[in-house]
Order: structure tokens, then sequence, then C-alpha cells
């Protein structure tokens, strides 16, 4: 499905593949070059100089083989068979830095997992006990609505209603 869309309007298959920045400003690229081409070539040719026409029309052009190479990318990625040992080793690393108390190192590994795959309930979980733990409530308290979101199978359901009934408001 995100690679027909991708192929249709460049950049929204990255939307659907969790790249929303990139997938949004490449599209948006794309459609104000292709505008411009339009303009200056079927519109209203006389407003806009030929080299300008011509430049938009690359530059829609570029946007969106460059789209299709990044979705492409994505795709590989996720696919990978690294991917998932990647993941666990990241998990691993940073459930025993918080196990000794080594916060940085939990959060650097954790955020490194949530680049790779920000839709894994478990990263989220260990994520949000994190921010719980650092004293980082606001984040905490966004974390463990996502986990609620993602927890399809109800698995963390109890901890995160309970850590968000605790948590201060505010801060």
């Amino acid at each position: 499905m995100s690679i027909a869309l991708n192929v249709i309007v460049p950049g929204t298959g990255l939307v659907l593949a969790r790249r929303e920045r990139s997938g949004t400003a490449l599209a948006f690229l794309f459609c104000a070059f292709g505008l411009v081409a339009l303009m200056g070539g079927w519109i209203t040719p006389a407003s806009i100089p030929r080299s300008m026409t011509f430049l938009a029309a690359a530059g829609a052009v570029s946007m969106w083989l460059a789209a299709q190479g990044v979705l492409w990318s994505r795709l590989s990625a996720l696919n990978s068979a690294d991917f998932d040992d990647q993941k666990a080793t990241l998990v691993q690393l940073a459930s025993e830095a918080m196990g000794d108390g080594i916060y940085v190192n939990a959060r650097l590994a954790l955020e490194s997992a949530l680049a790779l795959d920000d839709e894994d309930v478990v990263v989220n979980a260990l994520w949000a006990r994190l921010m719980t733990l650092m004293g980082r409530f606001g984040e905490a308290r966004r974390a463990w609505g996502r986990v609620e979101q993602l927890d399809q199978e109800g698995t963390y359901r109890r901890e995160a209603s309970e850590a968000l009934r605790q948590l201060p408001a505010g801060k």
C-alpha cells in the first residue's frame, strides 16, 4: 500500500512507513515544484520563464525519485534480518543500564531503538519507565499514553494505567 501511494504522491508512502517528517517534506517539495512546472508549462506559460519551468519540472522529478529511494531504503531496513537483532540488542543494553542506574546509557540505547522502530510496544514501555525514573514526568506521561495506544494485547495496560495515575501533574 505504501509503495503504491508513494508512486502516486511522493512522500505519502513514507508517512505510512513512520517517516512523517521526511515524507511530508518530500510531498510538499514535489507539489511546489510540480505546481510551478504546471503553471509555466500549461496554465500561464507567458508569466513564468522557460528556464524556471524546466528547473521546476526537474525539481519535481528529483523529489519523486528521492521519495522512491527513501521509501525503498526504509522498507529494506524494516525487512532486514539484522533489524530485529539490532533492536533486541538495544533493548537488552537499555534494560541492563536501567538496572545499573546508568540512565544516560539507557536513554541512548532506547533513542536508537526508537529510531529503528518507534511503534514497538516493548521499546516504548522501557522508554516510559526510563522517563519516569529520570523524573521527566511530562515526557513519561506522553510515553505511557503511547504505550496504551500501541499495546493491542494489553500486556502493559495495568502498568501504564498505574503509572499514569501515580505521575505528578504538570512538569
